[in-house]
């Protein structure tokens, strides 16, 4: 263990600012007076981040914590898990110490983290989870829960114009596709993926209806129109040379028939 000197800073810092003695200034700045510790670091540059005897004690936590697989099997967790914080901020706390057991462990963890990441991105993991949602949605207990808190609508078997058996997620979609099939049929329900990217990372868009092969009819709320990602999502299927349009009732769908692009090829 790395001996920690015995200073003023030793059983605590006391704060240029407000005088407040403090075991960790990092925290104090961001909670009382709004600093980041750069800012704070280059007015400041003599005064450390913890105190020597909080430092003490993290040290013999990671000892201890070095010799536990329990604690490591936790860490493994945290990097399949990004959104557990608490455990991501313990497997960052290793890189803080000058030990080659650690430095060697997150090289492990970070190998098997970009495998996992590797693995979500393909084909066949999309192919696994999709199988997943659909025997969930065989389970009634599951899908009425769905439907009771608004996420779902009940779901309604339905036989297209080109034979093939579907399943619609609402009572609204099935109406919309029955009302649809008295016009034409040519089109398909949920057949096509399109890729956007949103935040930087690339999602897959599976839309409603696709229509006479050019035409993406997408069954939404009229609420859920204009939130950022549905934007996105129609900017996507019109850069891949689709009309699109959204709709959330037969009213709608006679509106969109009856426009300008699609009624000679339609009706």
């Amino acid at each position: 263990m790395k001996e920690v000197r015995k200073d003023k800073y030793y059983e605590y810092i006391e704060c240029p600012i407000c005088d407040k003695k403090v075991q960790r200034m990092k925290s104090h700045l961001g909670k009382t007076h709004k600093l980041s510790w750069d800012e704070f670091h280059n007015k400041y540059p003599d005064i450390p981040n913890i105190s020597g005897k909080q430092l003490e004690q993290r040290q013999r936590i990671m000892i201890n914590n070095n010799n536990d697989p329990t604690f490591r099997a936790k860490v493994d967790y945290a990097n399949h898990n990004p959104s557990n914080k608490k455990l991501n901020a313990a497997k960052n706390n290793w890189k803080n110490w000058n030990n080659s057991t650690c430095a060697k462990r997150l090289e492990q963890l970070d190998k098997i983290s970009k495998k996992i990441t590797e693995y979500n991105k393909s084909e066949k993991h999309k192919k696994v989870v999709r199988e997943m949602m659909l025997k969930r949605h065989e389970n009634p207990e599951y899908t009425n829960s769905l439907a009771r808190y608004g996420k779902i609508g009940n779901r309604v078997n339905l036989t297209l114009p080109n034979g093939r058996n579907i399943t619609t997620r609402s009572q609204v979609e099935a109406n919309i596709i029955s009302e649809l099939s008295k016009y034409t049929s040519n089109f398909d329900y949920e057949c096509i993926t399109i890729n956007y990217n949103y935040n930087n990372v690339i999602h897959s868009y599976l839309p409603d209806i696709l229509l006479q092969d050019d035409i993406i009819l997408e069954i939404k709320p009229y609420c859920y129109w204009e939130d950022e990602v549905n934007q996105i999502k129609k900017k996507a299927c019109e850069k891949a040379g689709y009309e699109f349009y959204f709709l959330f009732s037969i009213e709608d769908l006679h509106k969109i028939l009856s426009s300008a692009t699609t009624i000679e090829t339609i009706l």
